[in-house]
């Protein structure tokens, strides 16, 4: 049964493989409160393929299309397992990863690192899927905070990088029902608040922002300045 959280569709691993696609696409398509075009559906299709060869035989919880309210935009996928947490997004028929798909990842897991209240002590691992891309070398690289550098994957080897990082990396325990009903608190600016209630999001979804003007524009540029340090650290490893 789906309960309301921030995600389309969320359940299980086991209940996730049981459940047909067209189920899934229904539950989707309706809490998108939208037209979807045959791309997207599409799209769905190809992610729901992957995942349930990715996740037989594992334990954990999966929620499709979750939001970042800060952003104004939608992670594709989260897995809960009991010790770390995957940020999935999946770039579907591209054969590279690009420097603003690796971006993207990494955005989605800084954001549920720094503003999910279940999510501040967790390990937490992003994964850029391009289906047609070549596999590059899985390396584990974590952060102080617990965060690890963006893990790139194709469609036939999710399933190895998954159990890879379940192997390797243990952190605090997740119950995913706490994570689930997680306060979300960010303190976006002024142009952030308003991108993300124009892209469609309520404003109950962001339930603080309390920062004055002076402390919020001094504190987002130092923050802006070290994010920009850690992409270009980033881009340059997978360039290597």
């Amino acid at each position: 049964m789906q309960l309301l959280t921030r995600a389309y569709y969320h359940a299980t691993f086991e209940d996730f493989l049981s459940t047909s696609d067209e189920e899934i696409l229904g539950f989707l398509s309706l809490r998108s409160e939208k037209n979807i075009e045959q791309l997207q559906i599409n799209a769905w299709k190809t992610e729901l393929g992957i995942l349930r060869e990715a996740l037989r035989g594992l334990s954990g919880h999966l929620l499709l299309e979750y939001s970042i309210p800060r952003m104004g935009k939608r992670v594709d996928a989260i897995l809960l397992f009991p010790t770390v947490i995957l940020v999935v997004e999946f770039k579907v028929g591209e054969n590279a990863y690009t420097s603003y798909a690796i971006d993207q990842v990494i955005d989605y897991a800084l954001d549920l690192k720094n503003y999910q209240n279940q999510s501040h002590d967790k390990c937490i691992v992003p994964i850029l899927v391009a289906t047609h891309a070549s596999q590059v070398p899985v390396t584990l690289k974590p952060f102080p905070d617990g965060l690890f550098w963006p893990i790139c994957t194709n469609q036939y080897e999710l399933g190895t990088v998954v159990k890879k990082v379940i192997d390797e990396v243990s952190g605090p325990d997740i119950d995913p029902e706490s994570w689930l009903k997680s306060v979300y608190c960010p303190t976006p600016t002024i142009i952030e608040a308003a991108q993300a209630l124009y892209k469609g999001h309520n404003v109950s979804e962001i339930s603080r922002s309390e920062a004055g003007a002076e402390n919020l524009t001094r504190t987002a540029n130092a923050i802006g300045g070290i994010i920009s340090e850690c992409r270009e650290m980033v881009i340059n490893q997978f360039a290597l």
